[in-house]
C-alpha cells in the first residue's frame, strides 16, 4: 500500500493494517482577533499545519522477535540520514500512485508495543503539507511507466510540454493540475526585449544573453549562476489550475526555453 523512496513496504518487511487510510486535509492555523463585547472574532486567513501521517504496521504470530529487528533495521537504512537524524522520503500510497508526499520521521516507535501486540505505528510529518506529481510537465506521456493514470489527476487533453528553441513571437499552452504553481524558467541564449507574459501578468529581460534562471517560487533571478534580478523587470509569473497561455515575444530571438512544473494539490 506504500513505498518508501521506492521500497515498497514488501521489501522493508512491514505489513500495512487494513484500517489505514490515506491522510486527508491537516489541521489549520486559523488567524483570527477576538475584541471584548463583539460576538465572535475578525478572521484573518489561515494556513495549514504539517501534515501527520501515522501508518499502522501489523506482524503475524509467526514472526520473532529477531523478525522484528531485521524489520526496523531495515526502516531505519530508509528514514536515517548517515548522521542517524531523520532525512527526507518520498512517500508515495499506493491509492494515489500518482503523487508523493516529502515526509520524515517524526515521534517514536514502541519496541514494547510491536513485541506484544504485533503492531506499532510508524509516525512520519509531511512539513510542507501538499503532495506532488511524481513527474514534471515535459515528463507527462502516454504509456508513462511513472504516470500510471490510474486517477484523476491527469486527464486526456493534458498537455506537457519540453524544452523548446525560440526565434520568433510563440505562444506555449501549460496545462497544471491542482494548485497555482511558481514555474522555474530558464532562458539560455541571446535576444533584445524578451518578454513573458501569462494570466495578466508579464516580465521583461531587455538583453538576454547566456544562461537566466528565473525562480518564481523563491523570486530570485540568476544569470550564468550570479544575481540577475536588476537585469529583469516586471512580475514574478504564476501558473493557475486549468490551460494557461504563455505569450513570448521580442526580438532578434535565438535561445532555448524550459519551464520546470510539478503539479502540487493539497
Amino acid at each position: 500500500m506504500i513505498t518508501l523512496d521506492g521500497h515498497t513496504a514488501e521489501e522493508l518487511g512491514l505489513r500495512i493494517h487494513a484500517e489505514f487510510l490515506e491522510p486527508a486535509l491537516p489541521s489549520t492555523n486559523d488567524v483570527t482577533v477576538s475584541i471584548p463585547g463583539m460576538h465572535g472574532a475578525h478572521y484573518f486567513g489561515s494556513d495549514f499545519q504539517p501534515r501527520e501521517i501515522n501508518i499502522p504496521i501489523s506482524q503475524t504470530e509467526q514472526e520473532t522477535r529477531r523478525d522484528s529487528y531485521l524489520t526496523l533495521k531495515k526502516l531505519k537504512k530508509v528514514l536515517l540520514d548517515g548522521t542517524g537524524r531523520p532525512k527526507e522520503v518520498k512517500l508515495i500510497i499506493l491509492t494515489q500512485p500518482d503523487v508523493y508526499y516529502k515526509v520524515r520521521f517524526h515521534g517514536s516507535m514502541s519496541l514494547q508495543e510491536l513485541f506484544r501486540f504485533k503492531r506499532f505505528e510508524l509516525p512520519l510529518i509531511a512539513y510542507d503539507p501538499h503532495s506532488y506529481a511524481v513527474v514534471k510537465q515535459d515528463e507527462v506521456t502516454w504509456g508513462s511507466m511513472d504516470i500510471t493514470f490510474e486517477n484523476t489527476q491527469f486527464l486526456m487533453g493534458h498537455l506537457g510540454v519540453s524544452a523548446q528553441r525560440i526565434i520568433e513571437n510563440t505562444t506555449i499552452n501549460y496545462t497544471v493540475d491542482g494548485l497555482n504553481s511558481s514555474p522555474l524558467i530558464r532562458l539560455s541564449g541571446t535576444g533584445e526585449n524578451v518578454r513573458l507574459s501569462v494570466n495578466g501578468k508579464s516580465l521583461t529581460i531587455p538583453n538576454l544573453t547566456g544562461t537566466f534562471n528565473i525562480d518564481t517560487s523563491n523570486y530570485t533571478v540568476e544569470r550564468n549562476g550570479e544575481n540577475a534580478l536588476h537585469l529583469m523587470s516586471g512580475d514574478f509569473l504564476a501558473f493557475v489550475e486549468g490551460v494557461n497561455r504563455l505569450e513570448i515575444s521580442g526580438s532578434n530571438m535565438n535561445f532555448a526555453f524550459y519551464t520546470d512544473i510539478r503539479n502540487k494539490y493539497m
